[in-house]
C-alpha cells in the first residue's frame, strides 16, 4: 500500500477525480498507521481506542 502512495505522489496528477482518491488513500493509511501505533503503546487502563472514533470518517457516535 505504502509503495502505491509514494509512486502516485511521484507522478503529476491532473485527473481531479483521481487525486481526491489517492488523497483519500493517504489519509486512511496515516489513520491506520495511528491507529496500530495507539494499540501498540497504550498502556492498561489508558482511555480506550474507541475514544478516537470521530477520527475515523462513517464511525457511529454512542
Amino acid at each position: 500500500m505504502n509503495m502505491v502512495v509514494e509512486e502516485a505522489e511521484g507522478r503529476h496528477i491532473t485527473n481531479r477525480g483521481m487525486f481526491l482518491q489517492l488523497k483519500t488513500l493517504m489519509e486512511g493509511v496515516y489513520l491506520g498507521y495511528y491507529m496500530l501505533d495507539r494499540l501498540k503503546f497504550q498502556p492498561l487502563g489508558e482511555e480506550s481506542i474507541a475514544d478516537d472514533e470521530h477520527l475515523v470518517p462513517g464511525a457511529q457516535q454512542s
